[in-house]
């Protein structure tokens, strides 16, 4: 059995007791800027707390 590995990003929101109120899912083709930055023009307010694992996230930020 060969298994392909799908990449995706996901933005989860929180409501004020820090429980999921809202999860987005968006499938990409590769981790750069340009897959990564529809999710969040789309989904994130630019006064956002933005919690990543290890990705650097300063060039999607002036962009908004």
């Amino acid at each position: 059995m060969i298994l392909k590995i799908k990449k995706a990003v996901i933005a989860v929101e929180l409501n004020v007791k820090h429980k999921i109120k809202r999860v987005y899912i968006k499938s990409i083709d590769d981790y750069s800027a340009k897959s990564l930055t529809p999710i969040f023009e789309e989904h994130l307010s630019t006064t956002a707390k933005i919690v990543t694992d290890k990705w650097r996230l300063h060039s999607i930020k002036e962009r908004v």
